[in-house]
This record gives C-alpha cells, structure tokens and sequence, in this order.
C-alpha cells in the first residue's frame, strides 16, 4: 500500500465511524475516542503525503523507468500536481536520487519546463539546477526552448552554470587558416585586403575588413560542418574609428532566413574582449554576425568573432 492509498482509505474509514456517532447518546468514554479520530484524521488529511508518496515512487528509478511510470496519465497529473506545489517541489527537488532520475527522463522534464514559473522556482534549487546541468538528458531539454533560456540568461550565476556544462560535446569556431579550413566555411558580405577568416583565427592582430564604402548591412558568417546549439558570441572589437558600432547575431538552417539570436547591441570601440549571451532554441548550422553600422563611414573592420556552444 502506498502512502496515498494508506491516506485515502484512512480518512474515508475515518468518516464512515464518525458519521455513525450518535453524540446525543454517546458515552463520554466514545466521545473521547470520536474527538481523538477526529483530531488524527485531520492530521493524516493536512501531511504532506503527495510528495512524500511520489519521492518513494520515484526515487529508485531510471530515467526509462521513470518514462513508462509516467505514460500513466495519473502518475504524470500526481507529479505535474506536486511541482506546482511550493512544498512538495521542494521535497522532491531537493532529495539527490528524485532529481537524478527527474534529470534522465525527458517526459518528466517535459513537465518540469512546462510552466516558466514552476521552472524557475526549480532552477532557483541548487540540486536540482545543477542534476539538470549534468545531465544530457536535462540539458537537451533545456537548450530546446526559449523559456528555459531566457530564464538561465537572467540570472548571471545560472547562466555561468549552464554555459560551463559539460554534459554536451562542445563546440565553437576553429582557429580558420583559410575561409574553409581547418573546417566549416567562413565569409563575409564585402571584403578588402582581408577577408573573413582573418576576423576567426585566433589571433588578435589580424582583422576583416569590409569593402570601401560599405559600412551597414555587412555580415561575417560561418557555416559550421553540422547543426549546433550556441549560447555565446565573443567578440573584439577593432579599436578606431573603423570598428563595430551596432550588431546583432542571426542563425539560420536553409542560409535564407534569418532570425535574431540576440537583441541589437552596441559595441565599444575598444579592443576589449566581449562575450554576449545567445537565445537560439535549438541547433543550427548556419550563423552570423550582423553588423548594422561601424563607427567609421568609410570601411568597418572586426578583429574576432567566435561562437560558442555544443555539439
């Protein structure tokens, strides 16, 4: 018997007796003991059993076993009950081996990433956040979705967290020698002198250079040998006149159609080394930096460009 069923069965043989208590005619001694049922069924009706029933249930289990658990649609409604419960949430994300198998079950972290609010209250868990983090199974879910995104990239120490996951093959621009080696291929929208693989090789003495005269509505793009998950653009800038002003990062999966991976954001004209978040859903394959205007009307020039983010 679990601890649901032990509570249910008690207060319903807890009522019936109570409800055939003749008070009028009773005896102080029945008085005593009705008052003294009633006080325990009370007690057993207020505990907190849902959470503690589904901690036991759900403890011992893999993450498969916890997939088949949950295809029951009222093992799925008891556990999407109990996170949408402050105490219950609590108690299951807080013990070590309910989070591990919660972090290897994608249809519990279907419902764990469901509702925003429900998330956050989650991720504000130290254990649980970080049995997400550890887990491939969590961050697929994670990196799959704008909310759960946009909530990691609000809070600098989750953010940091997330990014240094190493539950996922990590990925970034290669050191380019050339526009398509060592691998992926590298371009830009103009070029003079130097070209787009000089702005990703590492080396912060070279830079890109856009076409005279073109300094808005220019790009540097790299196309990446497989469909990846980006969380971060670092940038250095080229610190004259003749630097990055206004830009934002833009993925695509057909080299198309574009969409913002990040807000319109300025630039300084330093050489300072910059990171910025990424909010790109998914993996793609193609990425770029979209640069709106430089701070120069004659050319714009980039000194480094990389992204960042796993396999």
């Amino acid at each position: 018997m679990t601890l649901l069923s032990f509570r249910d069965d008690f207060l319903a043989n807890a009522d019936a007796r109570l409800a055939q208590l003749d008070v009028a005619g009773a005896s102080e001694t029945d008085l005593l003991m009705a008052g003294a049922l009633y006080k325990m069924a009370a007690a057993v009706g207020q505990a907190d059993i849902l959470g503690v029933s589904l901690a036991q249930a759900i403890r011992p289990l893999t993450g498969a076993q916890l997939d088949a658990w949950l295809s029951e649609p009222v093992n799925a409604a008891l556990l999407r009950a109990a996170l949408a419960d402050p105490a219950h949430r609590l108690l299951l994300a807080t013990d070590a081996a309910v989070v591990a198998a919660l972090a290897a079950s994608p249809a519990a972290l279907a419902l764990v990433t469901a509702d925003a609010s429900v998330l956050a209250a989650l991720l504000a868990l130290p254990l649980l956040r970080a049995g997400l983090l550890a887990s491939a199974v969590g961050m697929e879910a994670l990196l799959a979705s704008a909310t759960p995104l946009a909530l990691l990239a609000a809070d600098a120490t989750w953010w940091a967290d997330y990014t240094a996951s190493t539950a996922l093959t990590a990925t970034a621009i290669p050191a380019m020698t050339g526009l398509t080696s060592p691998s992926g291929v590298a371009a830009a929208s103009t070029y003079s002198s130097y070209n787009a693989d000089k702005a990703m090789d590492k080396n912060s003495s070279t830079y890109w250079r856009s076409a005279s005269g073109n300094t808005g509505n220019q790009w540097l793009k790299y196309t990446f040998p497989e469909p990846v998950h980006l969380h971060t653009v670092s940038l250095i800038n080229y610190a004259s006149s003749y630097g990055v002003e206004h830009f934002r990062v833009e993925y695509s999966d057909n080299d198309s159609t574009w969409q913002a991976a990040m807000a319109d954001t300025t630039l300084p004209m330093d050489a300072t080394p910059r990171d910025f978040p990424l909010m790109a859903p998914g993996r793609h394959r193609y990425w770029r930096l979209y640069i709106l205007d430089g701070y120069s009307t004659t050319y714009v020039q980039c000194t480094e460009f990389d992204l960042k983010g796993w396999l």
